[in-house]
């Protein structure tokens, strides 16, 4: 932990880039030792090109200890309302034989965050007042046709517009001498 730590109490659980980027899932022991979470399954549904309906059915998981000598570095970024600050904290740790033998805080970082707080709250209160927008009849019977046709008028004229362009582009191509 740092020495004046904010209001930071720690965390159980960090990001690393520094192994195979698999969206695995580390765990260190308490006894210091490195384990990799496993797991195996198969695939419920079908295949409609490259969208995958159905969903993934883990039928075996199991936690593998590791024997590898590495050093990583494990960080992490903290939006906290329960505090005046949010933080950035990164560790650099190694490792031998899969056993914990170094952590070294690399940064630590608490920003104050009432700014931030405060654009939080102004956009829920826009996002409900749009949302209220949205429900009303004059929305529902008059913006959001206007807004269709719109759309669909001035995305023709584009469409149009580009071709017309294509079109004088290959006529000017023709005509060159």
């Amino acid at each position: 932990m740092p020495d004046d730590p904010k209001g930071y109490s720690g965390r159980k659980s960090f990001q690393t880039k520094d192994f195979d980027c698999a969206l695995c899932t580390y765990e260190i022991g308490l006894n210091g030792q490195l384990y990799l979470h496993r797991r195996e399954g198969l695939f419920e549904g079908k295949q409609d090109g490259f969208l995958n309906l159905g969903e993934y059915v883990v039928t075996k998981r199991w936690v593998e200890p590791l024997t590898t000598t590495c050093e990583i570095a494990m960080y992490d970024y903290i939006h906290s309302n329960d505090t005046e600050f949010d933080y950035h904290i990164e560790y650099d740790i190694s490792f031998l034989n899969g056993i914990l033998v170094e952590v070294k805080l690399l940064e630590f970082e608490a920003r104050p965050n009432a700014t931030r707080k405060e654009r939080h709250e102004k956009l829920k209160v826009e996002m409900k007042e749009r949302y209220d927008f949205v429900q009303t009849w004059r929305y529902k019977y008059i913006y959001r046709p206007y807004n269709t046709m719109t759309r669909k008028v001035l995305r023709g004229a584009s469409k149009c517009l580009e071709n017309l362009s294509r079109l004088i582009n290959e006529l000017e191509s023709k005509l060159r001498v």
